[in-house]
């Protein structure tokens, strides 16, 4: 499943932080939405790879064919990256 279900608990407004991450600067926006690098909480070891985000507007979300583009949009991303974790 790769759309998240829409969590009423979220403030109005972008996001700032994700799990043990904190957004960085914007790196691009497209039709699908904006990447951000992303900088953890606690420090990291020199070796790991940087970490991105990308961001998608709920609100631009709402017909059944963007839902199908965003799916798509999200198998290809899950098939080609590492997500990843908090230790």
């Amino acid at each position: 499943r790769c759309l998240p279900p829409i969590d009423y608990e979220l403030p109005p407004g972008d996001l700032k932080q994700l799990d043990c991450y904190n957004f960085g600067s914007l790196l691009g926006r497209g039709a699908f939405g904006s990447v951000y690098k992303l900088h953890p909480k606690v420090a990291e070891p020199s070796t790991q790879r940087p970490q991105v985000v990308k961001v998608v507007s709920k609100a631009s979300v709402n017909d059944l064919g963007t839902v199908g583009r965003t799916r798509t949009l999200c198998s290809s991303i899950r098939r080609t990256t590492r997500r990843p974790t908090c230790s």
